[in-house]
C-alpha cells in the first residue's frame, strides 16, 4: 500500500518531488497500488521506487528516471515512457499495451510475462533484458532495437507458448467437462435403477 506522505510529496509537482528525493536519498518511495493514471511524471526521479500494482495508464513518464524501480504488475497501458531510464527495473507481469517506449533504456530490465502488445519500441535498448514469456505482438521497432533473428525468435516463442497455454486450458476444460458429464450420467443412471 502506498505511503500517503510519498503520494502527497508527488502531488506537489515534479520540481518539489525531485528536490525531496535529492534531500532524502536514503528513502525508497512507496507508491504501490496508487492510482497515478494520467499523471504528468515526466523527468521525475522515480529510481528505486516501489510502483508495484500502480495504475500508470496514460501517464506521462517521458524522460523519467525509473532505474531499479519495481513496476511489477503495474498498469502502463497507453503511457508515455519515451526516453525513460529503466535500467534494472522490474516490470514482471506489467501491462504495457500500446505504450510509447521509444528510445527508452531497458538494459537488464526484468520484463518476464509482461505485455507489450502494440507498444512502440523503436530505438529502445533491450540489451540484457529478461523477456521470458513477454508478449511483443504488433509492436513497432527499429532495426537497432533487436536483430531480426532474435525478434522473430522471441515473438514466435511467445506466440507458441501462448497457443500451447490455450491448448492446455482447452484440454483441462474438456477433462473437467467429461468428469462432470460422467458423474451426471452415472447419477442419472443410478436414480433410474432405484
Amino acid at each position: 500500500m502506498a505511503n500517503q506522505a510519498h503520494i502527497y510529496a508527488l502531488k506537489q509537482g515534479i520540481a518539489f518531488w525531485n528536490q525531496w528525493r535529492q534531500e532524502h536519498p536514503e528513502i525508497q518511495p512507496d507508491l504501490s497500488q496508487a492510482n497515478l493514471s494520467q499523471f504528468d511524471l515526466s523527468h521525475s526521479n522515480l529510481s528505486q521506487t516501489n510502483l508495484r500494482f500502480t495504475n500508470l495508464s496514460s501517464a506521462n513518464l517521458q524522460g523519467a528516471n525509473l532505474k531499479g524501480a519495481n513496476l511489477s504488475l503495474a498498469v502502463l497501458t497507453s503511457a508515455n515512457l519515451q526516453g525513460a531510464y529503466l535500467v534494472g527495473a522490474d516490470l514482471t507481469g506489467a501491462d504495457a499495451t500500446n505504450t510509447d517506449v521509444r528510445d527508452a533504456d531497458l538494459r537488464n530490465a526484468i520484463l518476464k510475462i509482461a505485455r507489450f502488445s502494440g507498444a512502440d519500441l523503436r530505438g529502445a535498448n533491450l540489451t540484457g533484458a529478461m523477456v521470458d514469456g513477454t508478449i511483443f505482438n504488433n509492436t513497432k521497432r527499429r532495426k537497432g532495437c533487436l536483430s531480426r533473428y532474435l525478434w522473430r525468435k522471441l515473438t514466435r516463442r511467445t506466440d507458441q507458448r501462448h497457443s500451447w497455454c490455450m491448448y492446455w486450458h482447452l484440454y483441462y476444460f474438456a477433462l473437467i467437462f467429461a468428469h462432470f458429464y460422467i458423474i451426471f450420467f452415472y447419477a442419472k443412471r443410478t436414480r433410474r435403477r432405484a
